[in-house]
């Protein structure tokens, strides 16, 4: 968190903080006055475990969640901040994971242990965890992919976030058709004489006369 804030604060956002260290008597100031400003300049930086629970920020629309935890009903009561009551905004929630580490491990236990309805279903029953030896080994394993998820979700997108019906429908250049254009460019710009390239005879002149300063000089 320390590190976020520091970026934040070199990208010239107001930043308020609240974690383990905050005191008690000041959290309600800070979410009250980031409640209130409604700045798209501010941000605030939360704690799962001190801020992720009961706090009501709807001054906020967007929720950027990183450092997933092992529960997913930690990760889910941190979502539900901004979708409150009194929210008048679309919510927007996005994880960031570093792709092929524990990261994204944490992410797919979440989701094969659950299933996905854990991902949008706001339950405070506890999560048990437990690993067997192979898991253990696969959690540590980096692996030298994009992104797991991506692929185990099985989504077409084809690695550009939009959806088949998303996607424009201006034709694409094959290969062989874009290397096409470009000879039948370089062709036109080749000519016979003067008359059919005057590109090539002002670029002589130019250099003519470049000629005869440097020997007038």
């Amino acid at each position: 968190m320390d590190m976020v804030t520091s970026l934040c604060s070199s990208l010239g956002l107001c930043v308020m903080r609240l974690d383990g260290k905050t005191p008690v008597a000041d959290r309600q100031t800070l979410i009250t006055k980031f409640n209130s400003e409604k700045n798209s300049d501010n941000v605030f930086l939360l704690s799962t475990k001190a801020g992720g629970i009961g706090l009501n920020l709807i001054g906020a629309s967007r929720l950027i969640l990183f450092d997933s935890d092992w529960n997913p009903a930690s990760d889910l009561q941190a979502m539900a901040r901004i979708w409150r009551d009194g929210q008048t905004k679309p919510c927007h929630i996005y994880r960031l994971i570093t792709a092929g580490t524990v990261e994204e491990k944490i992410l797919h236990r979440q989701i094969k242990k659950t299933g996905l309805n854990s991902l949008i279903n706001f339950s405070d029953e506890p999560y048990n965890t437990t690993f067997l030896d192979d898991e253990l080994k696969d959690i540590f394993t980096l692996s030298e992919v994009e992104c797991e998820t991506h692929e185990m979700a099985g989504c077409s997108c084809d690695g550009c976030g939009l959806l088949p019906d998303e996607v424009d429908d201006e034709p694409e250049v094959s290969d062989d058709e874009e290397q096409s254009l470009i000879t039948s460019d370089d062709s036109a710009c080749i000519g016979e004489g003067p008359s059919e390239n005057p590109a090539a005879t002002d670029q002589e002149l130019s250099s003519n006369q470049r000629d005869e300063v440097v020997q007038s000089y």
